[in-house]
Parts: C-alpha cells; sequence; structure tokens
C-alpha cells in the first residue's frame, strides 16, 4: 500500500469513528519510523459498547469505501 492509500483509508476510518462519536480522534503517519504500518488511527470512547460500535463502523466503512478487508485492529 501507498502513502497516498494510507492516508486515503485512515481519514476514511477517522470520519467513521467521528459518525459514532469517537473523540481524541488522531491520525497518525508512522511510515518513516515503523516498517510494520504507515498509519495509525487512535480514537477514545467513553465504554466499551461504545468502543465496540466505533470499530464495527470503521470496519464496515473501509470495505464499503476501500473494496478490501480491514488486517489488523488493536484495542
Amino acid at each position: 500500500m501507498n502513502k497516498t492509500d494510507a492516508a486515503t483509508v485512515a481519514a476514511v476510518a477517522a470520519r467513521a469513528a467521528d459518525d459514532k462519536q469517537g473523540s481524541n480522534i488522531i491520525v497518525l503517519d508512522v511510515g518513516d519510523i515503523l516498517a510494520i504500518t504507515e498509519m495509525f488511527v487512535v480514537v477514545s470512547a467513553s465504554n466499551s459498547r461504545q468502543l465496540r460500535t466505533i470499530a464495527n463502523e470503521i470496519t464496515a466503512k473501509i470495505r464499503e469505501e476501500s473494496d478490501r478487508p480491514l488486517l489488523r485492529s488493536e484495542g
């Protein structure tokens, strides 16, 4: 995946998190530092139920808009 693709997918994830009231959303470009990924999207949620809802929305939006599966999700 090139940097533009990674940035596009990260933006989709950030918008999806915002749509489900995620807070403190940060997109970090770590491609020059880490070899395993280009971007991190960090989101806060007030409880585990909201976190699951946000994660499910991110996964659905990435599949819908980029036509590929989410490879990994943490937290």
